[in-house]
């Protein structure tokens, strides 16, 4: 069940994660999904979604064919500051460097 999530979650990454919605789907207790999650990723689950897009902006980032804002709107976000600072403190370099 655990892959499940994971799983939804990687192709659910342009929309907001919602602890609740996972667990009403994946019928399984928050508390639960949080304490398995860690246990299997070593990691929160918004840990793992967060690194999960950051990892797809850098990999759309570096193929070139996808400019920074189109990367930041594609996955969620609303403010594109929000989405360099978010980029910058997971990866370490602002999401145009990498262009």
């Amino acid at each position: 069940r655990l892959q499940r999530i994971k799983d939804h979650i990687l192709v659910h990454m342009d929309e907001r994660i919602s602890l609740e919605k996972l667990t009403s789907e994946f019928g399984i207790s928050v508390s639960k999904l949080k304490r398995d999650f860690k246990n299997m990723i070593d990691s929160s689950v918004y840990q793992f979604y967060t690194h999960a897009r950051m990892d797809e902006a850098y990999r759309r980032l570096k193929s070139g064919k996808y400019s920074v804002m189109e990367v930041g709107y594609d996955l969620g976000y609303q403010n594109l500051s929000k989405f360099s600072e978010m980029f910058k403190k997971v990866k370490g370099i602002s999401p145009s460097e990498v262009i």
